[in-house]
């Protein structure tokens, strides 16, 4: 029983790093929320149209498995925040660009105003950063996005109303 137990755990381990390094793309020795946010950004511009509910749903499944996987491996491994997560820049990229077009200029507007966010941590970005279980690591991000993304609407718009 004790063996059986030792190997779930190291299977939802190993599930849990996986899915919380985003395909292991965390792994990369420099950067790795960069790398993970273009990641992203890829995997957005090429994938097919989603809907609005679609890229919802994603929003939500991302922010699940992310609080979930996160609040494992920061208790498992005893380390907040480690760097190799970053499920939370691919939620964080996904909020970034949620119900606009799919055009290139979105996405790098999107990527580009994310990562200032992200990596500046401005007023409450920082002090959510603080919350424990996985909280803090995923809504930072979130927020961080959420700004990435008034800002991308309000070119987008800007853009589409007085220069087009």
């Amino acid at each position: 029983m004790k063996k059986q137990n030792l190997l779930i755990n190291k299977i939802k381990l190993e599930i849990s790093r996986f899915l919380a390094t985003v395909f292991f793309v965390g792994y990369f020795p420099k950067a790795p929320g960069t790398f993970a946010s273009i990641f992203t950004a890829v995997i957005i511009f090429i994938s097919p149209n989603i809907s609005i509910l679609g890229q919802g749903i994603i929003i939500l499944l991302l922010l699940f498995i992310g609080k979930i996987t996160s609040a494992y491996l920061e208790k498992e491994l005893k380390i907040e925040d480690p760097g190799y997560i970053v499920i939370d820049e691919a939620l964080g990229m996904f909020i970034a660009v949620f119900a606009l077009p799919k055009m290139v200029s979105v996405v790098i507007i999107g990527f580009v105003f994310f990562r200032i966010f992200d990596i500046w941590k401005p007023w409450i970005i920082d002090e959510v950063q603080k919350l424990k279980n996985g909280w803090g690591v995923m809504l930072d991000d979130l927020i961080a996005g959420i700004f990435a993304l008034a800002i991308n609407y309000l070119i987008h718009k800007i853009y589409f109303l007085f220069i087009v």
